[in-house]
């Protein structure tokens, strides 16, 4: 069941031409288990792995985003992790963007506050 969901995702996403460079670095940015979760799933297929974990990353991304625009609580999500997520996916789209986002985004500094913090600004 789950691998016909994911191919029919998959058909959706754009047919991205992964070199064996690509491949490669894709594959050291991840460790050795969670490139496994990814191998596992596409049954050994690695450019089906890498499609699987971008859409996997993007749809996640798209959870975050919309139970933050329905303004449902966030605080009990992985919020370092996630903006981290959001930095590596506008940074393959465009990397002067992610470097745009890094210098101006206040979320690092927010994510310092204590969760009590009386006097928090946004």
């Amino acid at each position: 069941m789950y691998t016909a969901i994911v191919a029919e995702q998959f058909g959706r996403v754009k047919n991205y031409p992964y070199t064996l460079s690509i491949l490669k670095e894709f594959e050291e940015s991840l460790s050795s288990e969670r490139m496994a979760t990814y191998l596992k799933a596409a049954r050994g297929d690695r450019q089906m792995a890498a499609r699987l974990y971008t859409w996997n990353t993007a749809v996640s991304l798209r959870m975050l985003r919309n139970r933050i625009a329905h303004h449902e609580p966030i605080f009990g999500q992985r919020l370092r992790a996630n903006h981290q997520r959001i930095l590596q996916v506008t940074g393959w789209i465009s990397p002067v963007t992610r470097v745009w986002i890094e210098h101006h985004s206040r979320i690092p500094t927010l994510l310092k506050v204590p969760s009590n913090e009386s006097d928090v600004r946004f």
